[in-house]
């Protein structure tokens, strides 16, 4: 029973987010009370030729319930390719398509729970230094009474240097 509520509040989350966003751009800024997600030691610098740069997407559940769907969504702009690692799949990395940022479903977050998943980037080949990436990490969830939100999107500029230089 616990399962069958979960699945069908990823279902939810799947279907009304995109539809809540389009309708309330007030709410889509500003984000709805219940998660609050931030990347963590992501580099506000990356000189071309560096290779990869790790860092963590964090997920903290701030309400009082068991949230028993949450999805990450990481968006950006090119010249960067995001990994996350998953753990579960025999422990590889995967590449996050950041036209459609959704990349993790989650279930049953606990209350003040937090979740970290480490991610890692890089550029792209032929990345001109002088120019910039940036990345918005976001969260939708489905509370146990079926309401969804989303947590306020959080934007980082990435500026891209010189090879060699920090």
């Amino acid at each position: 029973m616990k399962l069958r509520r979960a699945l069908t509040a990823v279902l939810a989350t799947a279907l009304l987010t995109p539809a809540a966003l389009l309708t309330t751009p007030a709410a889509a800024a500003t984000g709805t009370p219940g998660v609050r997600t931030e990347l963590l030691d992501l580099p506000r610098t990356v000189a071309v030729g560096s290779g990869w740069h790790g860092f963590a997407d964090l997920v903290r559940n701030t309400t009082n319930g068991t949230l028993p769907a949450v999805t990450l969504s990481l968006t950006g702009t090119a010249p960067v390719t995001v990994q996350f690692f998953d753990n579960a799949a025999g422990g590889t990395w995967h590449t996050v398509d950041l036209r459609k940022g959704r990349f993790l479903r989650y279930a049953d977050l606990m209350p003040g729970e937090h979740l970290s998943k480490p991610m890692r980037l890089k550029l792209k080949a032929g990345t001109r230094p002088g120019s910039r990436a940036t990345l918005t990490a976001l969260a939708t969830f489905c509370d146990d009474h079926g309401r969804c939100g989303v947590s306020a999107p959080t934007s980082y500029a990435i500026k891209i240097t010189a090879k060699g230089t920090r």
